[in-house]
């Protein structure tokens, strides 16, 4: 229920109140999956293995939202007018049965006036794939494969009243792929080695994404619209990496990346009546991603004279990503928006030519410090993450992109193994956000000034956790 400040301590119940909804909803996803790998060592001087295998993977989904909101007015057939304290009751009162029964408060259903409220679909991948790896030369050695994959994707919106399918004119995904990948490892020394990889990847669209169907993102408290006219994103990848391993289970590497994407998917804001903000999904004509990585581990034994540190050492790992962004939209490139029709518009009244990718952020670092006890299955580990600004969602016709800046947080986890018998049992411990960083979406302003969209505290959590196997 919605209720509207009119001053002098007065609040009102808002008739037109955008938020004045129940939902309830529903999905359920069956994935039935299987495989098989064969690898033959040939029979010749030099280290060479062959491999092929075959996959299959069926995901199916029915999902289902039911939607209802209250109306306030006058009773039935015209009777008595509605009277000017209605709005100012409490909500106890508001709610009470003679309200109810004079008809000046009514519920009604209105599922479906925001879209489909119901949808099957379907994901279906046939994958196989063969490769080859082995020693070229004694100090290198290379992997060369290719996978073709056969996928068919679609969304069947239905009528939850009737089960009957809602007529569609979008067609279902239907694709099939080569997809190279080749790797080189070159050893340098006996514990330094250089690695080249080159592959081409896809990346398909969520059912979320592709149903026409409005949900509410829980976390941001806005409304979710699928674009049934999406695209698989078509992915070229290039890395190179220097790895020095100079003790168990420690590591120094430092590496290069570039990606360069086809049709990538990105989440659009758009402003509804009542200035709600909603959001739905585009793919972007082309983007690159281009940066570096380093990671870090090291242990440290403490002499710390005690039965209760007897096996223990600290840790400490770190690892850091710089990347850069930029989203490629000619003149001439088009962009595809359910409108009901499906039709086209100029990339470029959407996607500002050479701008960030949506969610990409520039800085990515993690430090992680810790006990570790392999004799009693203990770890205890302090973890550190921060995340610099990224765009959140893009504006409507260029208007200015929401921003948002995770930021700094301080997480803290605790596992312990006990044995009984053969069974290990294992209890976790995990508390989240200690530092309480809160969130805080926005847009930048003149001078710098950040216009706060939507901000607020998640706090701290803490969870247990206990685990066996058998």
């Amino acid at each position: 229920m919605g209720f509207r400040d009119e001053g002098d301590g007065y609040w009102a119940y808002s008739v037109r109140n955008q938020e004045n909804y129940t939902r309830f909803s529903e999905v359920v996803d069956e994935v039935a999956s299987g495989g098989v790998d064969l690898t033959w060592r040939l029979p010749v001087q030099r280290d060479v293995t062959l491999s092929a295998g075959a996959s299959y993977m069926d995901n199916d989904r029915n999902a289902w939202s039911r939607e209802f909101r209250y109306f306030a007015g006058d009773g039935p057939g015209g009777g008595a007018e509605m009277p000017f304290y209605f709005p100012y009751q409490r909500p106890d009162y508001l709610f009470s049965d003679y309200n109810l029964s004079q008809g000046w408060l009514r519920l009604e259903e209105t599922t479906g006036t925001g879209g489909q409220a119901a949808y099957d679909a379907t994901l279906k991948v046939l994958g196989t794939y063969a490769q080859v790896e082995g020693e070229i030369t004694p100090n290198l050695r290379g992997t060369l494969g290719v996978r073709y994959e056969d996928a068919t994707q679609a969304v069947h919106p239905y009528d939850i009243y009737t089960g009957n399918r809602v007529a569609s004119s979008v067609a279902p995904l239907e694709n099939d792929y080569f997809l190279p990948a080749l790797t080189l490892t070159w050893n340098i020394a006996e514990n330094r080695q250089i690695r080249f990889g080159a592959s081409q990847t896809i990346a398909r669209p969520q059912f979320r994404e592709l149903s026409p169907q409005l949900y509410t993102d829980p976390d941001k408290d806005r409304q979710m619209y699928g674009n049934p006219y999406l695209i698989d994103s078509e992915l070229t990848n290039l890395d190179a990496r220097y790895e020095w391993f100079f003790g168990s289970g420690e590591y120094f590497t430092a590496g290069l990346f570039y990606k360069q994407i086809d049709s990538p998917i990105e989440a659009i804001m758009f402003t509804g009546g009542g200035d709600t903000l909603w959001q739905t999904f585009v793919n972007a004509p082309e983007a690159t991603v281009y940066g570096a990585e380093f990671e870090f581990k090291k242990y440290f034994d403490v002499g710390i004279a005690a039965d209760w540190w007897d096996g223990s050492r600290l840790y400490l790992a770190t690892n850091y990503t710089w990347s850069q962004s930029e989203v490629n939209a000619d003149a001439s490139d088009t962009v595809a928006l359910d409108g009901g029709t499906g039709h086209l518009q100029p990339a470029r009244s959407l996607i500002l030519d050479g701008s960030d990718m949506q969610g990409q952020s520039e800085h990515i670092a993690n430090l992680q410090f810790g006990i570790e006890n392999t004799e009693k299955d203990l770890q205890a580990t302090l973890i550190a993450n921060y995340v610099s600004e990224r765009i959140s969602a893009r504006g409507n016709n260029l208007r200015q992109d929401l921003m948002e800046e995770p930021g700094l947080t301080l997480d803290l986890v605790l596992n312990k193994t006990m044995r009984f018998g053969d069974t290990p049992v294992t209890l976790g411990f995990a508390a989240r956000n200690i530092l309480d960083t809160g969130y805080d979406e926005y847009i930048e302003g003149g001078g710098g000034q950040k216009i706060h969209v939507l901000r607020y505290d998640p706090g701290v959590s803490y969870s247990f956790s206990i685990s066996t196997e058998f």
